[in-house]
């Protein structure tokens, strides 16, 4: 019967399937297993996943020496968590430092080593060795920050190493070094203009993005600072005038979103509809106080899962659902995971390669099915 389907409807119906199901479709045929693999099918997918908030959490932990992810699949329930293979072996030990999501894959790190891993794929990549930067000076202080993202106008993807010298008395300098996956290889640009007093990195699917809790040349706070993966410079996206302290900041339907604590007594949450422009932001809602487990003060935003309900975390990691329409929260107990876990990540179930190569176009896609020897028999 799939072989009276047209072309672009079986690509269609294939592209909306979770990606288990389409890993075990690669062993249907050899056109299924070429058309899956191809870049083109894999964007495709990505988008489709990305459009209808087809979101999972993965919740990492260390304990016994040991490196643990736990997946929650928040299409269709929130209660049961599945073990994945944590890439252990890849890091060279368990402590690991968790430094962005993007696309479904992962950029993970410590002292030994750095690896991209897509979780859903199992597939992961390890960096080349960070070559030797500015030697450290006697009596200074020394902190990275890091971060990940895609360059839709490149193709490629991107690491970002932000290493901060503070010697006693002298001016905070920084020097930066980017990875990129389709060269494999390191090097140095310029320094940033702003202090390494950021917060973690905001889950998106493109330029990373920082809460910046101080700068280096001023004494502003609560700004969210930009790494434009294409120009390879800093910049600052602006927001509402109105809002006062932002608590934190994420990524809400694929749009960057605040969390604007008031007073101790509730907390609004800003979107930013049309992405770098300041007059699009505005209210989606508001969360009382009395509404919600603990404190509003250490909320963070996790994702808009389905219409009317809201994904939070708060200090202590425990996971908050709150609906917007009740106006009303409730704590998730979740089976199948540690008590405690040190990272909860957003990320998107996807068939995204660590491979490198470029996107084909549909008609090409197409174009491919019908030149394969089966499709011909066809």
């Amino acid at each position: 019967m799939m072989g009276n389907l047209p072309e672009d409807m079986i690509i269609n119906i294939l592209s909306r399937l979770p990606v288990k199901s389409l890993l075990r479709f690669r062993c249907v045929s050899k056109p299924w297993c070429s058309l899956i693999d191809d870049s083109d099918f894999v964007k495709m997918h990505l988008n489709h996943a990305i459009q209808k908030n087809k979101f999972n959490l993965l919740l990492l932990s260390e304990f016994d020496d040991e490196g643990y992810a736990h997946t929650i699949d928040c299409d269709t329930s929130y209660t049961e968590a599945i073990e994945l293979d944590f890439p252990r072996e890849a890091l060279g030990s368990s402590r690991f430092i968790f430094s962005g999501s993007c696309n479904g894959l992962l950029y993970l790190h410590n002292g030994q080593n750095d690896i991209i891993w897509n979780p859903c794929t199992r597939e992961f990549k390890r960096l080349p060795k960070v070559p030797k930067g500015r030697e450290k000076l006697d009596f200074a202080d020394e902190e990275s920050l890091y971060g990940f993202g895609y360059s839709e106008v490149l193709d490629d993807y991107k690491v970002l190493k932000i290493t901060e010298f503070c010697p006693e008395g002298d001016f905070v300098s920084s020097e930066i070094m980017v990875y990129t996956l389709g060269t494999n290889s390191w090097r140095v640009i310029d320094g940033a203009p702003y202090s390494i007093g950021f917060g973690p990195q905001l889950i998106g699917n493109s330029n990373p993005h920082w809460l910046v809790s101080r700068y280096a040349i001023s004494s502003v706070s609560g700004s969210i600072v930009c790494f434009d993966l294409v120009s390879e410079k800093f910049g600052e996206i602006e927001h509402p005038q109105c809002i006062g302290n932002i608590v934190s900041a994420g990524m809400i339907g694929g749009c960057l979103c605040l969390l604007n604590y008031l007073e101790e007594t509730r907390a609004d949450v800003w979107v930013m509809k049309d992405y770098g422009v300041k007059e699009s932001w505005f209210k989606l809602f508001t969360i009382s106080r009395s509404t919600v487990i603990r404190t509003l003060e250490f909320l963070g935003i996790l994702c808009l899962p389905r219409k009317g309900i809201v994904l939070l975390e708060d200090f202590y990691h425990h996971l908050v659902l709150y609906n917007l329409k009740l106006k009303k929260a409730r704590n998730l107990k979740v089976c199948g995971v540690p008590a405690k876990w040190d990272e909860t990540v957003v990320y998107v179930g996807s068939l995204v390669s660590l491979k490198s190569g470029t996107y084909v176009g549909q008609e090409q896609l197409k174009r491919k099915m019908r030149q394969s020897p089966e499709m011909k028999a066809k």
